[in-house]
């Protein structure tokens, strides 16, 4: 849940849990319709496990996305702001099984994949609405085409040599976000195209030129602010497209 720290600061304890109860009523079931088994509640978060197919685990996404716009509804005929959610997804192998000790026991994931994907999730708040997965979630897709994604860039994370490419999958959003998304689709991939070569100034222009057709896009002013800063600093030599993860959290377009 976005932004669940400032929110739960005008609320009481007692309306905290009413809240949080009231928001996991709506989104457990539709993990589980979709095969899915939540393996714990993290106070504003969930996480969830999908074993069988990865078009689950999306379509979940999907309908989770939706149940919130029907929520806010509700939200708003009870007087309360709207809320937002950010999510991610991974793929990969993972061990379930308990950690405690005698007087106190429970079940847990650990793998590699697993904070992957916990740290995926925190990008979302920096590009926007949609799904944050791995490029290897949609290569495991059994018909990629039958989603709505565009690219992200690489990115590095920290312990890990190899670089992840990140997609934002867009099924889930509203109709009318999706069909502009999806009408500058190409657009879109020659400007990250030229970022990734390290042709700052054609990049900043082709972000820019988006701008009126993608109003409110986190990720195009995200990817327009780097640009222009790489262009300012000049890019390093050896560029290679790959950014590090934690500059990015930490919303530093171009690390000095």
């Amino acid at each position: 849940i976005r932004s669940f720290t400032s929110l739960s600061e005008r609320l009481s304890p007692k309306e905290n849990f009413n809240f949080l109860n009231s928001y996991l009523e709506r989104i457990g079931p539709v993990i589980r319709a979709n095969g899915g088994f939540i393996d714990k509640y993290l106070g504003d978060g969930i996480m969830a496990l999908f074993p069988d197919r990865i078009e689950a685990a999306l379509q979940a996404a999907k309908e989770m996305q939706q149940k919130v716009r029907e929520y806010n509804v509700h939200r708003a005929k009870s007087g309360y702001d709207p809320i937002s959610i950010g999510i991610a997804i991974n793929v990969g192998h993972l061990m379930l099984g308990t950690i405690g000790e005698s007087d106190r026991m429970d079940t847990t994931v650990i793998s590699d994949a697993v904070n992957l994907a916990s740290r995926m999730e925190g990008l979302s708040k920096i590009y926007g609405p949609g799904v944050i997965v791995t490029m290897a979630v949609i290569e495991r897709l059994a018909q990629p085409a039958d989603w709505h994604w565009r690219r992200l860039g690489r990115i590095r994370v920290r312990g890990r040599e190899e670089a992840i490419e990140l997609v934002q999958v867009l099924d889930g959003l509203e109709d009318e976000m999706i069909d502009q998304l999806l009408d500058c689709r190409s657009d879109w991939e020659a400007a990250l195209a030229a970022y990734a070569r390290g042709a700052m100034a054609e990049a900043a222009r082709l972000f820019d030129g988006l701008a009126e057709r993608l109003p409110g896009d986190p990720a195009r002013a995200v990817f327009h602010a780097r640009a222009r800063d790489w262009l300012e600093r000049g890019v390093p030599a050896g560029w290679d497209g790959v950014e590090n993860w934690a500059d990015i959290l930490r919303g530093n377009p171009a690390p000095q």
